[in-house]
């Protein structure tokens, strides 16, 4: 009976330890993140690279201030459509980052107050309007979307309408020798409407996919940036679920303070 009391505790007393054994020797798994390419400038692609601002870019395309100052109007119009509305999580709402999932997007409220802003070449002055931006010949054969902080690009995708890749990899490959990146070290990329691979480096990602019911394009955005812009819009939107609770309880106390 001693014996098997020792026994017991031996058990117990080891099991732990064991188990702690294990888990120290477990290998830890690679962040996708981390840089896996040095360089710190942006490619260029068809004249735009991160950092670029908004006149530089009207230099290219002359309507371009133009197009940027109607969706900056545009979306001060849908934040006003959004505080009267109880859709307080449609993803009419939200303004896409540069994966362009929607239901990833930055909150109109905060997009506003930060000058975020990202210009569509497709419908630049709006759905209901035929006027185009002023494009020149070597861009009509891509569609892009443009990304802005505080009037500085950065993020863009480039879609290219007559281009298909036979592979991802072949598509990766093509793009790292034509934008002068590292061939190696591109990984999966999980998008929601097809397949991608997406490489980092020091300050910004470069991004390849082909989706199931669009042109494949390029997209490369400034990691650092984008960052930044989701911790302004998690600080903003708390001070602004601040702002509201702290109005619903003055008018609260208003509602129950008898007024003779």
């Amino acid at each position: 009976m001693k014996h098997t009391f020792l026994f017991i505790c031996l058990i117990v007393w080891t099991a732990p330890n064991s188990l702690a054994q294990k888990k120290s020797v477990t290998p830890r798994k690679a962040n996708p993140t981390v840089a896996k390419c040095q360089l710190t400038e942006s490619p260029n692609v068809r004249g735009f690279f991160l950092g670029q601002t908004v006149d530089e870019i009207t230099k290219i395309i002359p309507n371009f201030r133009e197009a940027y100052e109607f969706t900056k109007a545009d979306l001060g119009d849908r934040e006003r459509k959004r505080a009267n509305s109880i859709e307080t999580d449609s993803v009419y709402y939200k303004v896409s980052l540069s994966d362009w999932d929607a239901m990833k997007g930055v909150d109109i409220r905060a997009a506003n107050e930060m000058n975020f802003v990202a210009v569509d070449d497709s419908s630049p002055f709006g759905i209901a309007s035929d006027k185009e931006l002023l494009v020149p010949t070597d861009l009509r054969e891509v569609r892009i979307e443009w990304f802005f902080f505080k009037e500085r690009l950065y993020a863009f995708v480039v879609r290219y309408l007559d281009f298909e890749p036979k592979t991802i990899r072949s598509f990766s490959r093509q793009a790292a020798e034509s934008l002068s990146l590292p061939v190696d070290n591109w990984i999966d990329s999980k998008i929601y409407d097809g397949i991608g691979e997406r490489i980092y480096c020091k300050t910004f990602m470069v991004e390849v996919r082909i989706p199931i019911q669009d042109s494949p394009h390029v997209a490369i955005t400034n990691t650092n940036v984008e960052a930044e812009i989701l911790r302004l819009e998690k600080k903003i939107l708390a001070r602004i679920k601040k702002e509201a609770r702290d109005r619903a309880i003055r008018e609260k106390r208003e509602k129950e303070t008898f007024k003779p």
